[in-house]
C-alpha cells in the first residue's frame, strides 16, 4: 500500500474498510526517499486485496487513507 499524508507506519499497524472494520495488519512500512511517499506490506482480508482498493491504517490514534498498490513499488529504469 501507500499513502502521501501522515507519518510512516509500523509493523502492527491496524487496517480497516470504510466502513471501519478491521480488515488487515501492517507487517512493515516506511517513508520512501526515492518515491517520497510513505509505503507499506500488511496482510489484509482477500477480499480488500485487489489494486487500487481504498484502505484506512490507524497511526497513533489518528487514522490515514491508504491505497492498495502494486509491487515492486518502485522498478529501475
Amino acid at each position: 500500500f501507500s499513502f502521501t499524508t501522515g507519518p510512516p507506519t509500523r509493523e502492527g499497524a491496524l487496517i480497516f474498510n470504510n466502513e471501519g472494520i478491521e480488515v488487515g495488519k501492517v507487517t512493515s512500512g516506511t517513508q520512501s526517499p526515492v518515491l517520497k511517499y510513505n509505503i507499506g506490506m500488511a496482510y489484509v482480508k482477500p477480499e480488500y486485496s485487489k489494486i487500487g482498493t481504498d484502505l484506512l491504517v490507524k497511526i497513533r490514534n489518528s487514522t490515514y487513507a491508504i491505497k492498495v498498490v502494486k509491487m515492486p513499488f518502485y522498478k529501475k529504469a
